[in-house]
């Protein structure tokens, strides 16, 4: 081998070393990018329902916050179901089939029916239980927040059940859409008037004892004269997403509260683009998975939380995706 081969050989040798060196710190930037936006790492996904309008029947889908790996979880086929929520241990999914409130698990294998009652709005899981409003034509002259407590345990074959009030909502109002914080010790929910033109809207926090509690008082966040809709505690439990029209005849907005801050100042995320709805955070809180009409048909985007980057993750032309649900 020559003078020139060997400084050639050498130049190569420099050449694969630095792209080894180039493609290890490019690794390393995307493996902690992806540890820090929690979804690729921690095997997350949405949880969603999607209308069939060839067969006018509505299943449960996941699909990773990327856009792919969706499946269907339920496979009804001619169901109607709805309203998706994962169960704080992430092994079960509790949805709205009709008028009835079902769970199963994320792989659609188990399917148990636990109540007869109509629902009324979006279920949430507090430990094994799970928390709905019960439509005020079935609660008398108020929209009382029930519980319905369901384990199934695989050891035994068993399944208890049972349900009943867990508290009501302040006089003149019904109550809709109760969520639990992450932390399990508050809860929100949509106060709105009924029977009365002349009063607000609005998103109360308080503890799961109900609107009069031994404990913290319950606390009016955000008070509107428009509906309030879909509210979900960030990961941290700082800040609660919600849709809301800003004014007559508008679309819904994505917006967010600080409850960390006394005047409950809402931050609109999405500015009057279709109309948005369902908001839900990611696990590390960095994004938001919502639903819009933006570009015609409803799909489910994501976006950052402080509403930039937006993505369109179906991108279903004739079909409408419905209520997504991050976990």
């Amino acid at each position: 081998m020559n003078h020139f081969q060997k400084l050639l050989l050498l130049l190569l040798s420099i050449v694969a070393l630095g792209s080894c060196v180039l493609d290890n710190e490019k690794a390393k930037a995307e493996d902690e990018l992806y540890a820090n936006s929690g979804y690729l790492y921690s095997n997350n996904f949405i949880v969603y329902a999607k209308y069939d309008s060839s067969s006018f029947s509505q299943d449960i889908f996941k699909i990773a916050p990327d856009g792919t790996l969706e499946s269907n979880i339920t496979k009804s086929g001619f169901a109607n179901e709805g309203s998706p929520v994962t169960s704080p241990d992430r092994k079960r999914v509790a949805f709205i089939n009709g008028d009835e409130l079902h769970y199963s698990d994320l792989q659609g294998e188990e399917d148990y029916k636990v109540s007869t009652l109509s629902t009324g709005t979006t279920p949430t899981w507090h430990y094994q239980s799970l928390y709905f409003c019960l439509p005020f034509f079935l609660a008398q002259d108020e929209r009382k927040i029930f519980y319905l407590h369901s384990f199934y345990s695989g050891a035994t074959g068993t399944k208890q059940e049972g349900y009943g009030s867990a508290f009501k909502n302040k006089d003149g109002h019904t109550a809709s859409y109760p969520v639990f914080a992450k932390t399990e010790d508050r809860i929100a929910y949509i106060s709105s008037p009924y029977n009365t033109s002349n009063d607000s809207y609005t998103l109360v926090v308080c503890s799961p004892d109900g609107y009069e509690p031994q404990g913290t008082p319950p606390r009016e966040v955000f008070t509107s004269e428009w509906n309030l809709f879909s509210p979900q505690f960030s990961p941290d439990d700082r800040y609660i997403a919600f849709a809301t029209a800003t004014f007559l005849f508008s679309n819904n907005d994505i917006g967010i509260v600080d409850l960390s801050g006394g005047d409950g100042e809402f931050t609109n995320l999405t500015n009057g683009l279709g109309n948005n709805l369902s908001p839900s955070f990611s696990p590390d809180g960095t994004q938001i998975a919502f639903l819009s009409n933006r570009g015609g048909d409803y799909d489910i985007y994501i976006m950052n939380s402080n509403g930039s980057n937006v993505i369109n993750i179906t991108n279903t032309p004739d079909v409408d995706e419905r209520a997504p649900f991050w976990y």
